[in-house]
């Protein structure tokens, strides 16, 4: 196992058939991973995209030249096509699949448009780690892979993505943004915070 994965963690790698290649939503890896810091992975290009789901912990994500914070209970949706980075900050546990096929660029350019970022929050999160989980626990258990219910569930994940509305913020729940930024600022003011860092951690836009 590479750096900082810790044991009881499983990576598949599917073979893909040129069918599922060719219509449809198609898994090229996918697994649940429990790391500890020193978990670093940068490419270039991995020729895919990654949907992922933190059960514990944070992971830190680079992509496109911003930098995102996955709490527990957010999903991350990002383009691996170009250069990105994502590492542990501590412990933390995480489901992920990388897939593409059919119109999975489509679906993410309007995604990262509509979002303002990569990271997906709010309860509809659950309902992508559930589809997420129905996709990996096949590989779990070795039970014939249906590519179809593959392809189902990765545009059950995408169209909760693009089309799940932000939970609605109220005066009191601003009040709470306020206190857990001013929080995570005082317990994090060695690691060279940014703005966008800050309003990612609580569920905002820097912008």
């Amino acid at each position: 196992q590479g750096k900082g994965i810790i044991s009881g963690s499983e990576a598949f790698h599917p073979d893909i058939s040129e069918m599922a290649e060719k219509l449809l939503y198609y898994v090229t890896d996918c697994g649940i991973y429990f790391c500890e810091y020193g978990y670093r992975i940068e490419r270039q290009n991995y020729g895919n995209y990654m949907l992922l789901y933190v059960t514990r912990g944070v992971l830190a994500v680079s992509a496109e030249g911003s930098t995102y914070l996955i709490q527990e209970g957010q999903a991350a949706f990002f383009n691996c096509h170009v250069h990105h980075t994502y590492y542990a900050k501590g412990f933390v546990a995480f489901s992920w699949i990388h897939f593409d096929g059919s119109n999975t660029r489509e679906f993410y350019l309007q995604y990262r448009d509509k979002k303002k970022g990569i990271v997906f929050r709010g309860s509809s999160a659950e309902q992508i780690y559930k589809s997420m989980s129905s996709i990996i626990s096949c590989y779990q258990n070795d039970l014939t892979i249906k590519e179809e219910e593959n392809s189902r569930n990765i545009y059950e994940c995408l169209c909760i993505l693009l089309f799940s509305e932000a939970e609605d913020h109220g005066p009191e729940a601003s009040g709470n943004v306020i206190n857990k930024a001013k929080e995570y600022i005082r317990e994090n003011i060695k690691e060279g915070l940014t703005l966008d860092i800050v309003a990612n951690h609580v569920g905002l836009s820097a912008s």
